[in-house]
């Protein structure tokens, strides 16, 4: 293994979202120009309860009624 090999970080980040979890695995070796993309993915999860045009049509119709 050389040096510059050994200073080799790996982040797994994530995105998590309402209906789905997306991850990358990336690698960083100090600069700037020298990051790259290992691999990446998305698991996208069925709805499950109300839509979310039903959530956002009563949300309006909440604030409506405040204002």
């Amino acid at each position: 293994m050389t040096k510059q090999e050994s200073n080799n970080l790996k982040v797994l980040g994530f995105d998590i979202g309402i209906a789905s979890i997306g991850w990358a695995l990336v690698e960083d070796s100090g600069t700037r120009d020298s990051r790259k993309i290992i691999d990446c993915g998305v698991r996208i999860f069925e709805s499950v309860g109300e839509s979310h045009k039903d959530r956002g049509g009563k949300r309006r119709a909440r604030r409506n009624i405040a204002r």
